[in-house]
């Protein structure tokens, strides 16, 4: 059987941690261990871990530390990751996995029958506090998973990763600032999508509870979901996000003198936001950028055109 260890960042997450501990420790076909580190949680996360840690001490690894987020906890967490494992997990702490979860995603990786990084991700079930399904979430990508799709859309959700041995050493190395970075799943995306392959999965494992405590959820409302879109860039909110996190990636690839075949595409996109209007919109039509769905692919193109990616 292979070895997984999995990546478990919390934060006061009391009410539904047991639930997702007992839920990865029961997963079949697999050994799996949890390395879990707390980000300075002031409820009873901490000692609801050390219960568990009592009666599966050969299982968890635990250590507290201090609140530093959730994306430089998850980065830190795969830091001290234990390279000996086969494979490498990310974990929520208020979710539940079915029992199949990791056995399933690590047959997609295997069946691949590559060797260089991969990071593999599902669709999920929403549900709702109690457990009782809502609907299937994200869509389904159509269009490659490829950097001209990374760099301005992420299709991955955190707690359905799985990366192999080469996906961890490369996403070690290239570890960037945070503050420049929009959430640690959309950065593995990105530099995978880059340098390996990116693999999802169309059958969910995973049902990811919605509560009001989710520092991000499953949009299930279109209505909500094009609303908030819309009112994020009228009022400038989350101004350039996409292209601060692309420079970064820049900065990351340069400092580690890292090379690859589509830095092309990476020093246009940088470049897009000095150019003027009528370059910029020249560019909106000619690049290859794209996200899943057409309408935001038309979406895309007019924040070109703004200077609002």
């Amino acid at each position: 059987m292979f070895n997984v260890q999995v990546l478990m960042s919390t934060y006061n997450g009391e009410k539904y941690i047991s639930e997702q501990i007992q839920s990865i420790l029961d997963q079949e076909n697999v050994n799996v261990h949890l390395l879990i580190r707390d980000d300075g949680s002031t409820d009873k996360t901490v000692e609801i871990i050390n219960s568990f840690m009592k009666k599966y001490s050969d299982q968890i690894m635990f250590y507290a530390a201090e609140n530093i987020g959730v994306k430089d906890s998850f980065l830190e967490l795969l830091k001290n990751s234990n390279e000996m494992f086969d494979y490498f997990a990310f974990s929520d702490q208020d979710d539940y996995w079915l029992p199949n979860k990791l056995f399933a995603g690590i047959n997609y990786i295997t069946n691949s029958m590559e060797d260089g990084p991969i990071l593999y991700c599902s669709r999920t079930t929403l549900v709702d506090e109690d457990l009782k399904r809502l609907v299937e979430w994200p869509p389904v990508p159509k269009r490659p998973l490829k950097l001209n799709n990374s760099l301005v859309e992420n299709v991955v959700v955190g707690c359905t990763m799985i990366i192999n041995i080469p996906a961890r050493k490369l996403l070690i190395k290239l570890r960037p600032n945070t503050q420049n970075i929009i959430m640690h799943d959309w950065w593995m995306y990105l530099c995978i999508s880059a340098f390996g392959r990116v693999y999802f999965d169309k059958q969910s494992n995973i049902l990811y509870r919605q509560h009001s405590n989710n520092l991000i959820g499953g949009e299930r409302s279109i209505f909500k979901k094009w609303s908030k879109k819309f009112r994020n860039v009228f009022l400038k909110l989350h101004n350039n996000i996409r292209s601060i996190q692309a420079l970064e990636f820049n900065s990351v690839l340069n400092r580690n003198k890292v090379c690859f075949s589509e830095i092309e595409t990476l020093t246009e996109f940088n470049a897009y936001v000095t150019y003027s209007v009528s370059k910029r919109l020249k560019y909106s039509f000619k690049n290859k950028l794209y996200r899943q769905s057409k309408m935001e692919s038309v979406l895309l193109k007019a924040l070109l055109l703004i200077a609002r990616v």
